[in-house]
This record gives C-alpha cells, sequence and structure tokens, in this order.
C-alpha cells in the first residue's frame, strides 16, 4: 500500500464510557490491544483557516510509549461512498480520505526532538498550531475495525474534563455497525464529530 495514497477512514464516536469494563467485552470478542499509553498531537491551519473551511486537516502526533511520530492529512467526504456498502447509520458516521505518514527522525534525533522539529517546521512553511491535545489512547483491532479507548486529559495546555469515548473505526459501514451493536450500542449513541467539535460540543456544556 502506498503510504501517499488516500485511503478512507470510516469512523464515530460513542460517548461516556467505562474503559475498563469497554477493554473487557472487547477482548471477549477478540480484539487484540496493540498501544496503551499517551499521544499528543497538535493539528495546524493556515492564518485564515483555509483547512478548515474546506473540510480538510492537518495533523503531527506523537505516540510518547512506541515513540512513533505520524504526519496525518484529512479530507472530509459529505457523500455516500458506495463501494464501502450502505446503511441507514450513514448519518451517524464520518468518512474522510486519510493520508498518514510515519516520520523517519535524523541519525541521533529521539523521537520528542523529531515532533518539535515538525511543529516547527509547519509554523516556519506559513501554518499556525490552532490545537494542542494530549490524551490517554488503548488502541485494540479485530480484522478490519480498529478500536480507540481515549481520555482527553489536556487542550491547548488546560486540563479538560470529558468522559472516556470510544471511538470505532472500520473498512466500511457494515463492519462498524456491526460491532456497535454487538457492543449494545445503537445509532442514537454514536456521534460523526471530529475531536474539534467534541471539544466545541464541551465548551458549549452539551456532553459531559
Amino acid at each position: 500500500m502506498n503510504p501517499n495514497q488516500p485511503q478512507f477512514e470510516i469512523e464515530t464516536k460513542i460517548l461516556d464510557i467505562d474503559p475498563k469494563k469497554m477493554q473487557q467485552e472487547l477482548r471477549n470478542l477478540g480484539f487484540v490491544e496493540y498501544y496503551n499509553g499517551r499521544v499528543h498531537a497538535v493539528y495546524f491551519d493556515t492564518p485564515d483557516w483555509q483547512l478548515r473551511d474546506n473540510g480538510r486537516s492537518l495533523r503531527v502526533r506523537h505516540q510518547l510509549e512506541t515513540g512513533v511520530v505520524k504526519k496525518t492529512e484529512k479530507l472530509k467526504r459529505k457523500k455516500y461512498i458506495p463501494e464501502l456498502g450502505d446503511h441507514d447509520w450513514a448519518k451517524k458516521i464520518r468518512v474522510c480520505e486519510e493520508i498518514e505518514v510515519v516520520l523517519c527522525p535524523n541519525e541521533g534525533e529521539r523521537a520528542d526532538q523529531l515532533f518539535c522539529r515538525m511543529r516547527q517546521f509547519f509554523i516556519e512553511s506559513g501554518h499556525q498550531e490552532h490545537q494542542e491535545i494530549e490524551k490517554d489512547r488503548i488502541s485494540l483491532r479485530n480484522g478490519g475495525v480498529r478500536i480507540e479507548i481515549d481520555t482527553l486529559l489536556r487542550h491547548n495546555g488546560g486540563n479538560i474534563n470529558i468522559r472516556p469515548y470510544l471511538e470505532i473505526e472500520a473498512d466500511s459501514y457494515a463492519l462498524l455497525v456491526e460491532c456497535a451493536v454487538k457492543l449494545g450500542f445503537n445509532k442514537e449513541d454514536a456521534h460523526p464529530w471530529s475531536t474539534r467539535k467534541l471539544l466545541r460540543k464541551k465548551r458549549a456544556g452539551e456532553i459531559k
């Protein structure tokens, strides 16, 4: 697979979950954990918000426990993607085209130094940091479904109090819905929100 070729990201969020209970339920369904630790992410845009206004996002993320640093570009899709299948949950599912690249450090460069260097690179190229997030993440997968259990810790340098939530990402609408239903959720529990929108809902007092 070409890392520079856009891939479809099909996902939804389930709010206010019990992480320990959810981990056990996922393991009972055959999911295997592949990451458990802190994630530090910075989102960029132009001074006049050209990326946001065109449904795009640009992020650099550091997984502290593995030392992996990734650059991710996304383009939000607003319509059905026919080859991914059809389902009445579609309005509760977010679909993006995504290009994600694992960045390689220079010789002798630590991951945290690479992360800082990439932040500086985008600033010097005319972007601005508009959002910085730290969270604890547990990642599990099973076949074509990937699960993230996220607990947000800090936003733009300040503490943030949002109940842990679940993100379900799958290779198709059908796989995503099948997983959600097996976990006991229905479409009323699902939200097609980006992290930016989730934080906006929190600031407005619309979620816990």
